[in-house]
């Protein structure tokens, strides 16, 4: 029996390591930042507003310089999280990387509080009159107006502050099950005469094998080996929706589809142009899967045949031989100047043997509150 090994980033250029002082001294340089930016909110109350401030001088440079201080803070607190992820994303049993990123998301609250407290008091301006006299704003116009929409949809500050705090232990730690459970599950199958334990990734590629009986073994193998872990996966989705549809009913949404047009950045309209322009090529694509479908000498494509390979090559890419040609993915991010903080700027995957891979997210805008 043999295991396939996977690739690992290679993260050397960002921190030396979790254990590291540059990594400490980055975690708690977030920290000072985040104390100081709670006391600036306080002190220039930053938050909902029953009576809205007058657009004056004093208003528009502290929208500036909270602004400024939120999106570096941000910036900084997204780049120790990715790290984290890209740790966790290629080896869900990383036991240093998922206690570092449980000890983060007690940041990302705070950061968190701070995003909806900023959003809150966007929705109390004139952001009209922001952007007309705020170079800085007409920057940000897009977001500001959005924020005005999402601050309308806010509950109350204290009932927003407990959904923040209730969601490291409520949606997020179901969303951190099912990423865990979900990564590490392997399966049994045989393949070239021989038994492999492959994770579910590696798995479900095996759908673009040529070999029908090899597509039709790793289908039916994946069918049953989800179905053996079907109730901790289903308590993680229904919790994870259940607490998305009580914040968006509590925030006043409509129904969920008007919270997932917000959050994309459409309207109903697009939406529907969008189904209905796909819609009216699905004739177009029925051809395609018949045609196929003679192209395999099968009647009618099955489930594991969507993904079959047409025609021959030769060509394969295995990692072992791909040292020479390894590709870099750049990721941008902003120089911080914390203490033993690292611009982020480029990722390389290096032959390595993590065992499994999970999920990552990746930042959001400032000016939209989480609902999970």
């Amino acid at each position: 029996m043999t295991e396939r090994k996977l690739p690992h980033w290679n993260l050397m250029n960002i921190f030396p390591g979790l254990e590291t002082a540059p990594f400490q001294e980055s975690v708690a340089a977030l920290k000072r930042d985040l104390t100081k930016l709670e006391a600036m909110f306080d002190a220039g109350e930053i938050m909902l507003r029953a009576t809205p401030p007058a657009l004056d001088a004093t208003t528009i440079e502290r929208f500036e310089t909270a602004l400024g201080q939120l999106n570096e803070v941000s910036t900084h607190f997204h780049l120790l999280r990715t790290y984290l992820l890209s740790h966790i994303s290629t080896d869900s049993r990383n036991t240093a990387a998922q206690q570092r990123l449980s000890e983060l998301q007690q940041q990302q609250m705070r950061r968190q509080k701070l995003q909806t407290r900023f959003t809150a008091w966007i929705g109390s301006l004139d952001v009209d009159g922001l952007l007309a006299r705020s170079e800085l704003a007409r920057e940000h116009s897009f977001a500001l107006r959005k924020a005005r929409v999402t601050a309308a949809h806010l509950m109350s500050p204290t009932e927003e502050a407990l959904a923040t705090e209730l969601n490291v232990t409520g949606g997020q730690a179901w969303t951190k099950l099912y990423n865990n459970v979900s990564s590490q599950i392997t399966a049994e199958i045989e393949l070239d005469g021989e038994r492999q334990t492959l994770p579910m990734s590696a798995l479900r590629n095996l759908a673009h094998d040529a070999r029908r009986e090899v597509r039709q073994r790793a289908y039916e193998t994946e069918l049953a080996t989800w179905e053996q872990h079907a109730m901790p996966i289903a308590a993680a989705l229904n919790s994870i929706k259940g607490q998305t549809n009580t914040l968006l009913e509590r925030r006043g949404w409509e129904s969920p589809l008007a919270v997932a047009l917000h959050n994309n950045n459409i309207d109903r309209a697009t939406l529907e142009t969008m189904l209905t322009t796909a819609e009216s090529y699905f004739p177009t694509f029925e051809r395609y899967l018949q045609a196929k479908a003679r192209l395999l000498g099968v009647e009618r494509l099955a489930w594991f045949d969507l993904f079959a390979p047409v025609g021959e090559s030769q060509r394969s890419a295995p990692f072992a031989t791909t040292g020479s040609t390894r590709s870099r993915a750049t990721v941008s991010a902003a120089a911080l100047s914390a203490p033993g903080s690292a611009r982020m700027n480029r990722a390389s995957w290096p032959i390595s043997s993590p065992r499994t891979a999970g999920w990552a997210r990746w930042p959001t805008s400032w000016a939209t509150p989480t609902t999970t």
